[in-house]
């Protein structure tokens, strides 16, 4: 009697391809995915639906029975399905395919190897259907020697468990492998074991994986996951779950104005920021196992509080790290350095923009105004701390004019604004379009020789650094992946603009006093023949 719920959900993958075509099931006439499911259904191992496609796409055959996948990748968030769908795939190599001799598990670390081996331990002492199979002793056929790990059944079969180690695969040569934590697999380890493993009786390979971070063990990784996403290999079979990427906003709501340098703080409910990683239609698409409660919603909030932002963002919400995210920096440093010009003097007319930090350490001002050449001039001042701004306003309106002073009211530089008002300063409330139009512009300009500058140290790091994202049509710094500060660079590309759309303002000429005779008679109640009526 099948242990399956009747109505169970089934969360569909992001990414899906098999040699069958995109999204398309194998009819069960030709998989052994639904005798798989059923039997680790009867041991007490039941799958879930997601597991039970990937079932269905290991077992796949050809008219004569050899697999229709050689290889198979299923990436998606941790403790979700993977170990599962791979213990269940081993039970069916060895108990409803009867000619699978041996099957190798591979890990980057030691300790998830043997977690596999535990949990296999379990299932197979657990069910009377399976453990009759086990070798007669107090082990039950399992070995824990070191480099001798494994599962020995009363057949001859063997379930291996191994790491990954430097010299490379030639140890995983067997019918049936399965290389867990791909996100850490090195190339020439799979560039040994391919030769090995196509000699087997119908070799099958399979990787498992969480969202791969961007660095040189994840490149074969990346390889097959670029391969199942656009379905380039005919008998590769790819599942791939992932959270939808969603820019964050300043205020809960469709109608919060978007935040693009979002550094995702772990309180960002309290502040009354809609985070795009607090929200849980999101947890829900990256997670398909809290339908089936194996998981929980209030598990994967904890997580949020206890991993640092980008680990939480691959771990959790399955936003990988890969070549495309690893953009060029922005600008060309050489055609900055081109603009320097150290006997530039100071501005005479210019606006400001204030920033502060995410986490309130230091503060910036950027001033952007007239320069030599008919080119402005940008500079800036950064400081710890805050208190210091409304003075240095006052000591830089003493022999500069300025037009216009402005801050982002939804970012940390709110906190600035009593004290600037407190000084005398009228704050212009910017806005995310000013954001975008800045950091494009200031692009454009840098680009195109309109822009000049003094040299200042940390405002060049940030121009010879600095990366973009994407909203929409619109491009903002990216500041929270940033390598170095970049407040500097917010402020001074803000500056800019803003200077630009004053100093296309048409000048508005002083008022004509008026004459006596152009004073309009007052009006006397009662007596409109006074007013010429």
């Amino acid at each position: 009697m099948s242990r399956r719920p009747a109505k169970r959900v089934f969360v569909e993958p992001d990414y899906w391809t098999c040699p069958h075509g995109i999204r398309v099931r194998p009819e069960p006439g030709l998989t052994y995915g639904p005798e798989v499911a059923d039997f680790n259904d009867k041991i007490g191992f039941t799958p879930d639906p997601q597991q039970e496609l990937g079932l269905d796409l290991i077992f796949a055959i050809h008219p004569d029975g050899s697999p229709r996948t050689f290889s198979f990748c299923v990436i998606c968030a941790r403790q979700n399905l993977k170990s599962g769908l791979f213990l269940q795939a081993v039970i069916g190599w060895l108990f409803v395919l009867d000619d699978v001799a041996e099957v190798v598990w591979s890990a980057h670390l030691l300790a998830t190897s043997l977690g596999a081996q535990a949990e296999l331990e379990r299932i197979l002492t657990g069910s009377p259907l399976v453990s009759r199979y086990l070798m007669p002793g107090p082990t039950f056929g399992k070995y824990t020697a070191n480099g001798q790990e494994r599962f020995e059944l009363n057949t001859g079969q063997k379930v291996w468990f191994q790491t990954r180690t430097i010299n490379g695969g030639r140890g995983l040569g067997k019918p049936k492998v399965i290389l867990d934590e791909a996100f850490k697999l090195k190339a020439r380890i799979v560039g040994a074991l391919l030769p090995i493993l196509l000699a087997q009786h119908f070799p099958q390979l399979l990787y498992g994986s969480s969202a791969p971070p961007l660095d040189d063990d994840a490149a074969q990784l990346r390889d097959v996951m670029d391969r199942g996403r656009n379905h380039k290999s005919r008998e590769l079979s790819y599942l791939e779950w992932l959270a939808t990427r969603e820019p964050c906003r300043t205020r809960p709501g469709p109608r919060g104005e978007i935040n693009p340098d979002c550094l995702h703080p772990k309180d960002a409910v309290a502040q009354g920021l809609d985070c795009a990683l607090d929200r849980e239609h999101l947890i829900r698409q990256a997670n398909p196992t809290l339908t089936t409660g194996r998981i929980t919603l209030g598990t994967i909030r904890n997580l949020r509080q206890e991993l640092p932002p980008p680990e939480y963002m691959r771990e959790c919400m399955g936003w990988s790290e890969t070549e495309d995210d690893q953009q060029p920096p922005a600008m060309d440093i050489t055609r900055w350095n081109a603009a320097r010009n150290d006997k530039a003097p100071q501005q005479t007319r210019a606006v400001v923009v204030v920033d502060v930090e995410p986490d309130k350490s230091a503060a910036t001002i950027g001033l952007v105004g007239n320069g030599p050449g008919g080119r402005p001039l940008v500079t800036y001042t950064t400081r710890p701390g805050t208190s210091w701004v409304a003075k240095s306003l006052k000591k830089i309106q003493e022999s500069c004019e300025l037009l216009e002073v402005s801050l982002h009211p939804s970012g940390q530089a709110a906190i600035l604004r009593p004290a600037i008002k407190k000084a005398g300063f009228e704050i212009y409330k910017l806005v995310s379009t000013d954001l975008a139009s800045g950091c494009s512009g200031f692009i454009t300009a840098v680009q195109d020789g309109q822009v000049t500058h003094v040299g200042q140290t940390e405002l060049g790091a940030a121009v010879g650094l600095a990366r973009t994202r994407t909203v929409g049509e619109a491009i903002f710094w990216d500041r929270a992946n940033a390598p170095v500060p970049l407040g500097s660079l917010v402020t001074t590309s803000v500056a800019l603009q803003r200077w630009l759309e004053q100093a296309a303002k048409p000048k508005t000429p002083p008022p004509t006093p008026l004459k006596v005779s152009d004073k309009a008679v007052p009006r006397r109640a009662g007596n409109l023949a006074t007013v010429g009526f």
